[in-house]
């Protein structure tokens, strides 16, 4: 099962630890927002990896690598994608959000412009219905998650 949802700073904070000697702005970024206040409601992502072929993953989520990378997490800030190695040794995939949107964009614009218009996940989903697809489910909700990370300076996670 593929899960994407809002990440805290704090979380990010302690497992980015060292950050701050190679990448000053973006350490700068995650620690200069602490833990406020934590929204009632936040948007998530559930698909089986059976209701997506593994190249349409690969298509939709092939920004910065995104699909390979073993714990890829996007943060509201602009940067070059890069990969850093925790203090326990995982690596972690860093990507800046508006980059995975414009990668929406590009690759399946009339998912993006239909989700964009339709302004949040819960009109996008009354206007598909029953017909939503595997996709748009995927796209309409990162992009959602998207909105709220930027609107709330929270870190985007993937896991597999």
């Amino acid at each position: 099962m593929l899960e994407i949802y809002p990440i805290f700073y704090g979380v990010l904070k302690n497992k980015m630890l060292g950050l701050e000697v190679k990448h000053q702005a973006i350490w700068n970024e995650i620690v200069s927002h602490g833990i406020g206040a934590i929204p009632d409601r936040r948007p998530f992502v559930q698909i089986g990896y059976d209701e997506i072929p593994g190249e349409e993953l690969d298509r939709l989520l092939g920004f910065s690598g995104i699909v390979q990378a073993n714990e890829p997490i996007g943060l509201p800030c602009e940067f070059d994608a890069f990969t850093w190695q925790t203090t326990s040794g995982s690596d972690v995939l860093l990507f800046p959000l508006n980059g995975l949107r414009s990668h929406f964009r590009m690759v399946v614009p009339e998912v993006y412009w239909e989700f964009e218009t339709s302004r949040s996940m819960d009109s996008f989903a009354k206007i598909r219905g029953d017909a939503m697809t595997p996709t748009e489910y995927l796209v309409g909700g990162s992009i959602e998650c998207i909105s709220f990370c930027e609107r709330n300076r929270l870190g985007l996670a993937f896991r597999w």
